[in-house]
C-alpha cells in the first residue's frame, strides 16, 4: 500500500522532495558558524599561509591564541551549527590543525566529528598522511589506536656524500660503482663549462676543478682511464669540459685509446657541437662571436676517425667560422644545400663578413647563388616552410649585401616580397632590393579550390563518441589531452563517407599559471613567456559501427586551423591547404599557406604536412600576398579568401570548414535540439528520460537553463524544471559555464543552488574566473547571502580575499 502511495505521488513530486532534501542537507550547517571556526583556527600561530595572505573577517569573540581557548570556541561554534568537515583553502579544520601543529586541537576535532578519512580538496592526502608528513606523532598515535588508520612512515634516506674532487681522489676504481662516480663528476664539470656567462669566481673554480681532474686522470692506469671514458656520455662530457682550451682538448683526447674514440666518435662530436653558435654584433665594426674557436675544431678533427657522421647536425656550417668550411667538409660533412646548411647566416651577417665568406659559399653550396639572396630577403616576405625565416640585419647591412650580390651578377628574382612591409626602411632598402623582387603577374594559379566528394550523416555511433569521449590526446607521446571544441568534415581518399577532423586547445589538467590558492597558502606559478601550444587534432572515421582514429600532425598553432580542399592543376593531386594562421606572441610573422596530404604512416593513413614540396611553395608565393585587412590573400582560392560572417546561421555545408562542436550538434541534430528544449519547457518527463538515455550535449542543457531565466513560467514551475535538470550532476557539469551561472543568479532561490556548488567545488580552477565575475555582480546587487555561498564554493570564508602580495 505504501509503495502504491509513493507511486501515486508522481515522479515530479519525488524530484521536488529530493531537491528539498538536497537543500536541507546543504543548509543543515550554519555557514557563519563554520566560517567563525575556520577564522579562529587559521588565526592561531603557525596556521598562517606559508606565503602570501588570507584576509578574512575576524569574529568579535575570537579566542585568545592558545589551544584550550580554541577548542572551547570550536565547541561553541559546533553548537551553533558549524560543519567540522567543510573545506576552506583546500582542507578541513582537521587538515589545517595538523598543518599548523595544533595537535591538541586536531585530536579534539577527531573526538567531535571530524572525519579522518577525508582527503584534501583535489588531492589524496588524508589526516594520516598529513600527520606523517608534518611529523605529528601524537595525532598519528590517536589515528592508529582509535580509528585503525596507519601509514608507513618513509624516513628520508641520509644525504649522499657529495661527488667532489676529494671523493673522486679517494676512489680505488676497483668496482663499476667507482667508474660511475667518476663519470658523474665528469658530467658535473661539463655542466660548469656550459653555464652561460659565468662569474669570474665561478670560472676560476671550474678551471681549477678541470685541471684537478686532468691531473688525476694522468695518474690513473691507462686501462682504468680507458674503462671510465668508454661510454657515450663520458666521452661527450670529456670534450665539453675541455672545450675552453685547444691544448686541453688535444691532451685529453690523446689519452683516449683509438678504439674508444672509434666507438664513441658521435658522442665526442656532440660534446663540441652543443657549444657551436655565432652572434653578429649590432655594430658592424665589431667582429662576430663564435662559441667554438677554430683551434678547438681542429683539435677534435685531428683525433676523431674520418669520415665523421654529421647527419644529426645538418646546419653546423652556419654555426662555425667560414674559414673552417673546407676542413669541415674534409672531415665528412656533406650538406651542400645552402638553405639547410647555412640557415639564417646570410641574413644575420654584417656586409663585411658576408663579402669575405661569399667565395666559400659559392664553392661549398651548390645552390648559393639562388638561395642566399632569398635568405637575406626572408624577413620581408611571408614565412614559408621550405626555406629559413630570419630576422633582418641593420638596413644598411642588408642593403650593402644586396648591392654586393648584384655586383657579382646575382639577381635571382624572389617572389613574395611585399614592399608595403618595409615601412621606414623603404628609402634605404628599396633601391637595392628592386633587382631581386619578382612581382611579375603569376599567370594561371597552380592551386585552385576543389570540391569535397564525400557524404556525411551524424550517426548514433559518432554522436555518442562525441558526447562521451570528448578528448584528443597528443599523438606524439599521448601525455596531454585537450577537449574537443571544433570539428570539420574532411575527405578521405577512396572513401565515400567524410571523416571528422576533431580537436581543440583547452588542455585537461594542464599547468595553471599565475596566482593560485593552495592548502599551504597562495602561490605564484610562473607564467611562461612562450608556452608550448596545446592544440591537437585527429580524424575520426566510422567504419562498421566502430570509430577509427587517424593521425594528423595538425596543431601547434594556438588557434583553430582553417583547412580548404585544393587541387594542383599541374599534377592533378588533391591537398588540404592551411591558411597559415597562428596565434600567440611567440609565433613570429605571418606565414605562407601550406599543404597537407593523406599519406601512409606506420600507424596507417594520416593527414600530414608536406615538408618537401618546394615547387608547391613557390606556386603559393606566386599566388599569395600579404594584406593588412585579410592578412593573406591568394589568387585562385576564393574559399580561403572569404571570412565567414559570425552572424550567419551555420548549416550543414558550414561543417566543411572549422565549426564549433556545439553548433555542429545543433545543425546535425536540429530536430532533437528543438525537441529537447520543448521537453524542458513542458517538463515532459518521459521524453526527457529518453533524452537522458540517448545522451544530451552539455550546451543543450545550458541553453535550457538560460531559457528558463527569461521564461514567463511561474517560479514554482521553473523550480520543478530546475530540479529535473540539476538531478543529473554529470550533465550539469557539462552544461555549467559563466553565462549559465549569470542567468541563474537573477532568479533562482538560494536554497536551490546546492547541486551547482557541488559541481563548482569539484573543479574550482575551471570556474574561478566565472565565479569571480558572478560574485562581483551579486555583491553589487546587494545579494550578500549568494555572495557568501560563492565564497564558500571557492573554498573561502565569507568576505575573504587572498593573494600573493598585498
Amino acid at each position: 500500500m505504501l509503495k502504491k502511495k509513493l507511486l501515486d505521488i508522481g515522479l515530479g513530486t519525488v524530484m521536488a522532495l529530493s531537491m528539498l532534501f538536497v537543500c536541507i542537507a546543504a543548509n543543515a550547517f550554519s555557514g557563519d558558524a563554520t566560517d567563525n571556526a575556520f577564522a579562529a583556527l587559521l588565526s592561531m600561530p603557525g596556521a598562517e599561509p606559508a606565503e602570501g595572505f588570507w584576509d578574512f573577517p575576524k569574529p568579535d569573540d575570537l579566542p585568545v591564541a592558545n589551544q584550550a581557548a580554541l577548542t572551547a570556541y570550536l565547541a561553541k561554534q559546533q553548537k551553533a551549527g558549524a560543519d567540522f568537515n567543510a573545506y576552506r583553502h583546500g582542507g578541513t579544520l582537521l587538515h589545517h590543525a595538523i598543518r599548523a601543529g595544533q595537535d591538541r586541537t586536531a585530536i579534539w576535532l577527531l573526538a567531535h566529528g571530524a572525519d579522518p578519512r577525508k582527503t584534501l580538496q583535489g588531492g589524496t592526502d588524508t589526516a594520516v598522511t598529513l600527520s606523517a608528513n608534518y611529523k605529528r606523532d601524537k595525532v598519528l598515535k590517536v589515528l592508529g589506536s582509535v580509528y585503525g588508520l596507519t601509514t608507513t612512515v618513509i624516513r628520508p634516506a641520509p644525504p649522499k656524500a657529495p661527488v667532489d674532487a676529494a671523493r673522486i681522489a679517494s676512489l680505488s676504481f676497483g668496482s663499476p660503482s667507482d667508474d660511475k662516480l667518476a663519470r658523474e663528476y665528469m658530467r658535473k664539470l661539463a655542466i660548469s663549462v656550459s653555464s652561460y656567462n659565468p662569474k669570474t669566481e665561478q670560472l676560476a673554480a671550474s678551471e681549477a676543478a678541470i685541471a684537478g681532474w686532468s691531473a688525476l686522470a694522468g695518474r690513473l692506469k691507462p686501462e682504468i682511464y680507458a674503462r671510465i671514458v668508454d661510454d657515450d656520455q663520458a666521452l661527450g662530457n670529456l670534450v665539453l669540459m675541455n672545450s675552453r682550451s685547444a691544448a686541453g682538448l688535444d691532451s685529453a683526447l690523446a689519452g683516449v685509446p683509438k678504439p674508444v674514440l672509434q666507438r664513441h666518435a658521435q658522442a665526442a662530436l656532440r660534446g663540441l657541437v652543443q657549444r657551436a653558435w655565432v652572434q653578429f654584433p649590432h655594430d658592424a665594426s665589431q667582429s662576430p662571436s663564435y662559441g667554438v674557436p677554430p683551434e678547438l675544431w681542429r683539435a677534435l678533427w685531428r683525433h676523431l676517425p674520418k669520415p665523421m657522421d654529421y647527419a644529426e647536425w645538418p646546419a653546423l656550417a652556419g654555426r662555425i667560422q667560414p674559414e673552417l668550411w673546407d676542413e669541415l667538409f674534409a672531415s665528412g660533412y656533406a650538406n651542400h644545400d645552402a638553405d639547410t646548411a647555412l640557415q639564417c647566416l646570410p641574413s644575420d651577417m654584417d656586409a663585411g663578413s658576408f663579402r669575405a665568406a661569399w667565395p666559400l659559399m659559392q664553392k661549398r653550396f651548390a645552390n648559393a647563388r639562388e638561395a642566399v639572396a632569398r635568405t637575406i630577403l626572408s624577413p620581408f616576405r611571408l614565412i614559408g616552410s621550405q626555406h629559413p625565416a630570419c630576422y633582418a640585419a641593420k638596413d644598411t647591412e642588408t642593403r650593402d649585401k644586396l648591392l654586393f650580390l648584384a655586383s657579382q651578377g646575382i639577381a635571382r628574382p624572389v617572389r613574395g616580397i611585399d614592399r608595403r612591409r618595409l615601412g621606414d626602411s623603404a628609402k634605404v632598402l628599396l633601391p637595392a632590393m628592386d633587382p631581386f623582387i619578382d612581382d611579375t603577374p603569376a599567370g594561371k594559379p597552380r592551386l585552385v579550390d576543389a570540391n569535397v566528394n564525400c557524404r556525411f550523416e551524424l550517426s548514433d555511433v559518432l554522436y555518442r563518441e562525441l558526447l562521451n569521449n570528448t578528448v584528443v590526446k597528443n599523438a606524439a607521446d599521448g601525455t596531454m589531452s585537450v577537449r574537443i571544441e571544433t570539428v570539420q568534415l574532411v575527405e578521405i581518399p577512396g572513401d565515400a563517407d567524410c571523416g571528422l577532423l576533431v580537436g581543440g586547445s583547452s588542455q585537461i589538467g594542464g599547468y595553471v599559471s599565475g596566482a593560485v590558492d593552495t592548502f599551504t597558502g597562495p602561490e605564484l606559478n610562473p607564467t611562461p613567456s612562450c608556452p608550448d601550444p596545446s592544440d591537437w587534432y585527429e580524424v575520426w572515421h566510422e567504419r562498421g559501427g566502430k570509430i577509427e582514429r587517424l593521425n594528423t600532425d595538425l596543431g601547434g598553432e594556438d588557434n583553430v586551423p582553417r583547412l580548404f580542399p585544393v587541387k594542383d592543376t599541374v599534377t592533378g593531386r588533391r591537398y588540404y591547404l592551411h591558411d597559415g594562421g597562428q596565434n600567440g606572441k611567440c609565433h613570429g610573422g605571418h606565414r605562407l599557406p601550406f599543404t597537407f596530404e593523406w599519406k601512409q604512416s606506420p600507424q596507417g593513413l594520416a593527414l600530414m604536412k608536406n615538408t618537401a614540396s618546394p615547387d608547391l611553395e613557390d606556386a603559393l608565393y606566386a599566388q599569395c600576398t600579404f594584406d593588412e585587412k585579410t592578412y593573406v590573400h591568394c589568387d585562385g582560392l576564393p574559399a580561403m579568401n572569404v571570412t565567414a560572417e559570425p552572424s550567419i546561421e551555420p548549416n550543414r555545408n558550414s561543417a566543411f570548414n572549422d565549426m564549433d562542436l556545439q553548433a555542429f550538434f545543433k545543425v546535425f541534430r536540429k530536430t532533437q535540439f528543438d525537441e529537447y528544449q520543448a521537453a524542458v519547457q513542458a517538463l515532459d518527463r518521459p521524453r526527457l528520460q529518453q533524452f537522458k538515455t540517448e545522451g544530451v550535449p552539455g550546451p543543450w542543457t545550458a541553453q535550457a537553463l538560460k531559457s528558463l531565466a527569461g521564461s514567463a513560467l511561474p517560479l514554482a514551475d521553473k523550480r520543478h524544471r530546475i530540479a529535473w535538470l540539476f538531478a543529473d550532476h554529470a550533465q550539469l557539469a557539462r552544461a555549467l559555464d559563466g553565462e549559465v551561472l549569470e542567468s541563474l543568479a537573477g532568479w533562482l532561490p538560494r536554497k536551490d543552488w546546492g547541486p551547482v556548488w557541488g559541481v563548482v567545488t569539484s573543479d574550482r580552477e575551471a570556474y574561478h574566473y566565472g565565479l569571480a565575475y558572478l560574485r562581483a555582480n551579486v555583491a553589487e546587487k546587494k545579494n550578500d547571502a549568494l555572495a557568501c555561498d560563492i565564497d564558500h564554493a571557492q573554498g573561502l570564508m565569507c568576505g575573504e580575499t587572498w593573494g600573493v602580495d598585498r
